[in-house]
C-alpha cells in the first residue's frame, strides 16, 4: 500500500479507535457495508445494508460508520444535541450514486429540519438535484449542521445545498460539475455560517454562492469564509 493511504487508513482508525473509546457514554456505534444485512445488528461484525436503515434508527449521540462501497442515499429527519450530535463518517472508497428514496428521490443525503448532525467523507455523484441537502424553515431552523470531506461531482443542481441552517460549518469539502447551478449554494439565511477549506470548480453558476436574506429569516450578517479556492474565470 503506497504511504499516502497508509497514512491515510492509520488516521481513519486512530479515529474509531478513540470512538470506541467514548461511545458507550454517548451513544450507539453502528456500521453499513455492502454485502451487510438490515435485520443485522449494525455491529462491526454484523452491519447493516442500507444507509436509510441506519438513517432510520439513529438517535442523539449515536455514530454511523459507513464502509467502502457504493450505496443509495439518505434521508435524515431525526436531529442531535448539544455535545451528543448524529454522526454519518464514511470510510475512503464510500460513493452514493442513487438517490435517497424520500423527499421526491432527488438527492444523496437529505437532511430534512435534522439539527446537531455531522457528515463526514462521502462522495456523492449523479443526484437529480443536490449531492448533499440540508434545510430548515424559515420559523424553525436547523442547527449546528456540519459538512466536512465531502466531494460531490457531476449533480443536476448543486452540490451542497443550505437553507434556513444556522451555525452551519462546511469544511474541505469538494464540488464540481454542477449542471444547473452552483458548487455550494447557501441559500434563504441563517445565522454564523463558517465555510473553510473547500474546492469548488467547473459548476455551471458559481463555486460558492451566499444568499444573506432577511426577509427569510436571519437576523444579522455573520459569514466567515477562510481559505477557499475557485478557480478565476
Amino acid at each position: 500500500m503506497p504511504r499516502g493511504r497508509r497514512c491515510e487508513a492509520g488516521r481513519f482508525a486512530a479515529v474509531i479507535v478513540a470512538a470506541l473509546a467514548v461511545r458507550s457514554a454517548h451513544g450507539g456505534l453502528y456500521y453499513v457495508a455492502p454485502g451487510g444485512d438490515d435485520a443485522n445488528a449494525g455491529t462491526a461484525a454484523a452491519p447493516w445494508a442500507t444507509l436509510q436503515h441506519a438513517a432510520d434508527r439513529v438517535v442523539a449521540g449515536d455514530r454511523v460508520v459507513v464502509r467502502r462501497g457504493n450505496y443509495k442515499g439518505f434521508y435524515l429527519d431525526a436531529s442531535g444535541a448539544a455535545g451528543s450530535p448524529i454522526e454519518f463518517i464514511a470510510e475512503p472508497g464510500v460513493l452514493i450514486d442513487e438517490p435517497t428514496a424520500g423527499a421526491g428521490d432527488q438527492d444523496g443525503i437529505n437532511l430534512e429540519g435534522a439539527s446537531h448532525v455531522i457528515l463526514d467523507g462521502f462522495a456523492v455523484t449523479g443526484m437529480p438535484r443536490a449531492g448533499v441537502r440540508s434545510v430548515g424553515l424559515p420559523q424553525n431552523m436547523a442547527r449546528f449542521v456540519t459538512i466536512r470531506n465531502v466531494h460531490a461531482y457531476d449533480n443536476g443542481r448543486w452540490g451542497i445545498f443550505t437553507g434556513h441552517v444556522e451555525d452551519l460549518f462546511i469544511e474541505n469539502n469538494q464540488t464540481s460539475g454542477s449542471v444547473l447551478e452552483h458548487g455550494i449554494y447557501i441559500s434563504n439565511s441563517g445565522d454564523r455560517p463558517v465555510l473553510r477549506g473547500n474546492h469548488s470548480w467547473g459548476n455551471h453558476g458559481s463555486g460558492i454562492h451566499m444568499n444573506a436574506d432577511l426577509s427569510q429569516g436571519g437576523r444579522r450578517r455573520d459569514f466567515r469564509r477562510h481559505r477557499q479556492r475557485q478557480p478565476h474565470l
